[in-house]
């Protein structure tokens, strides 16, 4: 389709936001992105030709358009041209199912949960197996929520928490929630660097307020959450449209490798003073702060010493 100078800008947003209307037809959404984009009156062969529709689609798609009143018809001078109504009154038109089931969800989410977390009955279910993987981020945030809401004393965040923290999914509200309930359960994140106009540094300052402890390191790559030192949850791969590999979520019931991560985590947090990044100390870390050499451990100087004086070399020795 060919659109006017910066025009063009706009037409991905708005061909996404016509095709999650399914009561818009193909021919429908066509005709509407071009009267809309166009910004003028159109005759039916300038929308034909504008949209590749034959003309018997194009009227019965102008015919749909005009009763919903997303399209009037202007006759002047014995020609019919057709527009767009106006761009807001169509947007909120189109927005309007969304903002109800918003609305529903919000007033579902409070009796469902009570439903899911079998509120007053038995206690819930353990997930089952040691370990189960998913390619489905909600699935994954769906793991998440549960485990919180069993935790009874610590969660850690390592790595970049955004794997977790998907938009409308909760985990804010949940952290908030356990926070208020009890004083002695604790949120610890070692979380990249912001940087520039990073959204994330809103985020953890509303996360700071819920009293959630948020701290700054490049220690820890891949996005991490341990679990009262026992559960773990894991994202491989890369995050959707970032390329590379795809995702996949693992959840592990691993004390013993979630009490390492831990005590790694304890380290690099007593090393930090809460103000921004954290200086790497891992030997040979390349990263900026981390040491380019890597000194012998005192375990291993010790052992060292201890091979010198069982074999003394002659004093004689070059």
């Amino acid at each position: 389709m060919d659109l006017p100078d910066d025009r063009t800008s706009a037409a991905p947003g708005l061909r996404t936001l016509l095709d999650l209307d399914r009561t818009l037809s193909p021919s429908d959404r066509k005709v509407l992105e071009c009267l809309l984009l166009r910004g003028r009156a159109q005759s039916a062969r300038e929308l034909s030709r504008g949209t590749g529709t034959n003309l018997q689609a194009l009227y019965g798609a102008l015919d749909r358009l005009e009763r919903r009143g997303f399209v009037a018809r202007d006759r002047t001078g014995g020609t019919t041209r057709f527009r767009s109504a106006h761009p807001s009154v169509i947007l909120h038109t189109l927005l309007e199912p969304g903002k109800r089931a918003a609305a529903l969800a919000a007033d579902l989410e409070a009796p469902l949960r009570r439903i899911h977390e079998t509120d007053g009955g038995p206690p819930a279910e353990e997930p089952s197996g040691p370990a189960a993987s998913t390619a489905s981020p909600t699935a994954a945030t769906s793991w998440l929520l549960d485990l919180i809401g069993d935790a009874v004393g610590e969660v850690w965040f390592l790595g970049d928490e955004s794997a977790w923290f998907a938009p409308g999914a909760s985990v804010d509200r949940e952290l908030t929630e356990r926070r208020r309930r009890s004083n002695a359960f604790h949120i610890r994140m070692l979380v990249p660097p912001t940087e520039g106009n990073d959204p994330r540094r809103a985020h953890h300052q509303r996360l700071t307020e819920a009293g959630v402890d948020v701290r700054y390191s490049s220690r820890f790559q891949a996005p991490t959450v341990i679990v009262d030192s026992r559960w773990l949850l894991v994202r491989n791969g890369s995050s959707a449209g970032n390329g590379g590999r795809p995702s996949v979520y693992l959840r592990l019931d691993s004390p013993e490798l979630s009490r390492d991560l831990v005590s790694a985590g304890h380290d690099v947090w007593s090393r930090s003073d809460g103000s921004g990044p954290v200086r790497s100390s891992v030997a040979g870390d390349p990263r900026p702060g981390g040491n380019s050499k890597a000194p012998a451990s005192s375990a291993l100087r010790t052992e060292r010493s201890a091979r010198k004086s069982r074999n003394p070399l002659p004093s004689n020795h070059p």
